[in-house]
């Protein structure tokens, strides 16, 4: 009786043994697996986050000539419409025009969020990044509706106060042309007013920007080192920097 209690509580053993280490490999397996999704999704981000950077310094760079322009009007206007005419109908053509369209490329990390995955990530000061980094995005199509309303509002004194004889915009960005101002008369105190309301606003979307830039640049560096890579290669698909290089070709 002794020999048969030995013989099968030892059996039992080994069974609860193997079962107990079949768990455990699948266990560690799920972990490996759900780990290598997670560098994949955060290397995707990576990608993603490099590009809108590309686009981002672009549209910084549109919203800070534009909003020069426009505050060359508010301080110089009269002198511009006495004595410059070309500069006046320049800077008109651009505070008008100038304008971007941000779009985000937030879906690798919503459906990492959904997953489950973001919990897996080991760095605390990138997982609260990239929480506050995709929550702040509304942001930006609410200043593309604010820019599109007040061009609206300019258009129509702005076409009418630029002659037809056009110049060629050097930019890649902004109005095509734009021609020397034909007015009778200095921007009216309406225009000048949209005008005013337009520059702030670049000055705002600037420094909204500019945090964002340096925000995105440390999240990059961040996946970096939660993946143990010095670098991570992309690809140059950025609309705009495509039309740089196209600019700067010709």
């Amino acid at each position: 009786m002794k020999k048969y209690l030995i013989k099968h509580g030892l059996e039992f053993i080994v069974i609860v043994l193997g079962i107990s280490i079949s768990f455990y490999i699948e266990k560690k397996n799920l972990i490996n697996y759900n780990e290598k999704l997670k560098n994949i999704s955060l290397e995707k981000i990576y990608k993603n986050l490099n590009q809108d950077l590309i686009d981002l310094e672009f549209n910084y760079t549109v919203h800070k000539d534009a909003a020069y322009s426009g505050q060359q009007i508010i301080e110089h206007g009269k002198y511009l419409f006495e004595k410059e005419k070309d500069s006046l109908g320049y800077h008109l053509a651009l505070i008008t025009s100038g304008s971007t369209f941000f779009l985000d490329n937030k879906e690798e990390y919503t459906a990492m969020k959904n997953s489950g995955l973001i919990e897996l990530i080991e760095n605390q000061s990138l997982v609260s990044l990239l929480q506050s980094r995709y929550a702040e995005t509304k942001v930006f199509s609410i200043f593309d509706d604010l820019f599109m309303q007040v061009y609206f509002d300019l258009k129509k004194f702005t076409f009418k106060n630029i002659d037809t004889q056009r110049k060629p915009f050097k930019k890649n960005y902004g109005p095509s042309t734009y021609g020397n101002y034909i007015g009778n008369s200095p921007i009216n105190v309406e225009t000048m007013n949209y005008i005013i309301e337009k520059t702030q606003f670049h000055q705002f979307y600037t420094s909204i920007m500019q945090a964002r830039i340096e925000q995105d640049k440390q999240i990059l560096l961040l996946i970096k080192k939660e993946l143990g890579l010095q670098t991570i290669e992309v690809e140059k698909n950025s609309f705009y920097e495509e039309a740089q290089d196209l600019n700067e070709s010709n």
